[in-house]
């Protein structure tokens, strides 16, 4: 709104006139507690609980691996699909995802090869059309190259980011299920370093 567009203006130009302090935010910027979601009502535990939840289910069904909250599962939905499993490492993320999709929402972790057979299994067994994901961009990306980069120099962060690895357990997971349909999303760094060696391989 205009007048809250005045009074930034007015307290900017105060804060010029009163010695070059920095402007202060009206709003405490301090991260709150997280809020708590139940778990969608069709939420399982386990693989038999999954199997025994898609008996006459139709549909084209759809995992989700390294689903983060569920912004790619949200656009599964709304294509047709039946999103039936979402896999991530972050917990809070999981949280949000298994408050919104029926199913498997779980925190495991993709770098374990047992993991990875686990979820071809279900892939199999529960006959996914798609399997979709997008492994961590951060090692790629630009600004993440960066972020990296100054942690390292601080030793907040060890040189090898093991994130980097990720997409092969993406690969693994299609090339031990072979589902209809793939779909992965990542950041053009990904393919487009100097000798393309990730997309190559």
């Amino acid at each position: 709104p205009k007048s809250l567009t005045r009074m930034a203006k007015h307290r900017m130009a105060k804060s010029k006139t009163s010695g070059g302090a920095k402007p202060r935010c009206g709003v405490k910027q301090v991260r709150g507690p997280f809020v708590r979601l139940a778990r969608h009502k069709q939420h399982c535990e386990d693989v038999p609980s999954l199997m025994s939840l898609l008996r006459g289910r139709g549909g084209p069904r759809a995992i989700d691996l390294f689903c983060g909250a569920g912004g790619l599962s949200l656009g599964l939905r709304d294509a047709g699909f039946d999103v039936i499993m979402g896999i991530d490492h972050d917990p809070e993320a999981i949280e949000t995802h298994a408050a919104m999709f029926p199913g498997i929402s779980a925190t495991w972790d993709l770098s374990d090869p047992s993991v990875v057979d686990r979820v071809a299994e279900v892939v199999r067994k529960a006959r996914v059309t798609l399997v979709a994901g997008g492994p961590p961009c951060q090692p790629f990306s630009t600004a993440g190259k960066g972020l990296i980069r100054h942690l390292v120099a601080t030793g907040r962060r060890q040189e090898r980011d093991e994130r980097a690895e990720l997409w092969r357990s993406f690969l693994a997971v299609i090339e031990k299920s072979l589902p209809p349909a793939v779909l992965m999303e990542n950041v053009p760094e990904l393919a487009l370093d100097p000798t393309m060696a990730i997309l190559r391989e």
